[in-house]
């Protein structure tokens, strides 16, 4: 009796194991080929046909050698059936394998937060939200064309209204100016998926609403109280770039210390502006340090977000399945579960995390240098989709998941990185300027030049080369509107 049980436990096993081992297949293929022709209807409707063509012969071959085996008298103990079973497994156990924790990685610490530090100024960017249903600043002209063609004494209603309503957001700038430090993240939550993101939308309208009314008590003929307000607001600016913890909120602060640089350097040219009002800018518009611009620590902190979010939260139904599966499919159902089947074969957690440093490492290593180059590391990152589309093809499926996380993951920092250093040239062109104005000398060497920045003969403005280290050209920084490339050559 027992020796008959065993005989009908042991196929029974065998057949489970290569039922699941087939259905395995089924899935990854299934999910691969939903990854490159998700977007064909006729595709979902072939689903069935893919199970059928994969799974079924596969059973069958494995059941015909089986007989075969047994008949022949060649596998009397099952021997022979384990080790093929094994062999047709290998393949997943390849897939499956994982590499070796990343050592001597970012930590904490290499984004380089302050001792002092605290949550307090974290939570005070969270807290303040604008009444837009008080505000005029939908009337008031953009900054550029208040800078460029629009007189802000002709919408100095809407100016002074919205400046008036948002008082408020007055005592708020004011109070996170009192902090030597202005952080954007809990520092008990850095690089957690736990830390909720900032919205900022209601900063980038005070903004909007500072600059123009800057402008606005320039033209009135007080550009002391512009610049008083103003660099208020440059210097809440410039604190919390230097800690941001994303590169969407180091653009965010980049964008408007632009704005705040823009509309001080018209305040030194106007006719209003006096020897005191100069004083003031050049107290309060001082130009900040390459580590303060640098996005390099900012890339650090996402790369351990993204590092904490490919260890500890991704799975079959949250990755895979959203990121590759996010066409309408009839059946949720079995969407999930070809995911889910088929997710710890195609992503090697350790594999997908050094790949990531591999690339983070790229960008970081370019945004460290003076002036930031990135070139490489962009070009690296358009390379990966190819390559992960040639394995597709190829079927080289080893941690596809994972290449395509990465890939999806990496932003591009390319533009982001030339925009942050041409602000920090602008803080160091208007230093110049507002020197200049007073009647003293201040020197500033052009990092993309190795020396002093170069001096338009007409208008007298400084300027630099910019990336391509030729003058005159479009990608000169300047003050202003770029005169210089657009100039026409003499005669």
């Amino acid at each position: 009796m027992k020796t008959r049980i065993l005989s009908l436990v042991k196929p029974a096993i065998g057949w489970t194991l290569a039922v699941a081992i087939f259905s395995i297949y089924a899935s990854i293929v299934t999910v691969c080929l939903t990854y490159l022709f998700a977007e064909h209807d006729l595709f979902f409707k072939l689903l069935p046909l893919v199970w059928l063509l994969l799974v079924f012969p596969g059973i069958s071959i494995s059941f015909a050698l089986a007989r075969i085996c047994k008949r022949k008298g060649l596998d009397k103990n099952g021997l022979l059936r384990g080790m093929l079973l094994l062999l047709i497994a290998l393949p997943l156990i390849y897939l499956a394998y994982d590499s070796q924790p990343i050592e001597n990685d970012y930590t904490l610490a290499d984004i380089g937060l302050p001792e002092d530090a605290t949550a307090e100024t974290y939570e005070l960017l969270t807290r303040y939200q604008l009444d837009r249903s008080t505000v005029y600043w939908r009337d008031i002209p953009s900054v550029n064309d208040l800078l460029t063609t629009t007189n802000a004494l002709l919408f100095s209603e809407p100016i002074e209204r919205s400046w008036k309503a948002i008082e408020a957001g007055r005592e708020y700038v004011a109070n996170l100016d009192r902090f030597e430090h202005i952080i954007d993240m809990d520092p008990s939550q850095i690089a957690t998926i736990d830390s909720p993101r900032l919205n900022l939308v209601s900063l980038r309208t005070l903004t909007h609403i500072y600059c123009s009314y800057a402008r606005l008590k320039t033209e009135q003929g007080d550009p002391e109280e512009a610049v008083r307000q103003l660099t208020q607001l440059y210097s809440v600016s410039c604190k919390a770039l230097r800690h941001a913890s994303t590169l969407v909120n180091k653009m965010f602060w980049i964008g408007m210390i632009n704005q705040d640089i823009d509309v001080a350097h018209s305040i030194a040219n106007h006719k209003n502006c006096s020897p005191n009002t100069l004083a003031l800018l050049k107290e309060g518009f001082v130009p900040f340090s390459n580590e303060g611009v640098s996005l390099s620590r900012t890339f650090i902190a996402e790369y351990l977000f993204l590092k904490n979010v490919c260890n500890n939260h991704l799975t079959g139904s949250n990755a895979y399945n959203s990121i590759s599966m996010n066409y309408e499919i009839p059946d949720s159902f079995s969407r999930s579960v070809f995911s889910n089947i088929a997710f710890p074969f195609l992503f090697n957690k350790n594999r997908s995390g050094k790949l990531l440093k591999e690339y983070y490492g790229e960008s970081i290593a370019g945004l460290q240098l003076i002036p930031p180059n990135t070139s490489a590391s962009s070009e690296k990152n358009d390379q990966l989709w190819i390559d992960v589309y040639k394995d597709f093809l190829s079927f080289n499926l080893k941690n596809i998941a994972g290449k395509m996380f990465v890939y999806i993951a990496i932003p591009s920092v390319d533009k982001s990185a030339k925009r942050a250093w041409q602000t920090k040239v602008k803080s160091e062109l208007l230093a110049i300027s507002i020197n200049k104005r007073l009647g003293q000398s201040v020197e500033f060497i052009d990092a993309y030049t190795g020396e002093p920045y170069l001096i338009d003969p007409i208008t007298g403005e400084s300027f630099s080369a910019g990336p391509d280290n030729i003058a005159e050209t479009e990608d000169d920084i300047t003050l202003g509107e770029n005169h210089v490339s657009t100039r026409k050559p003499n005669p």
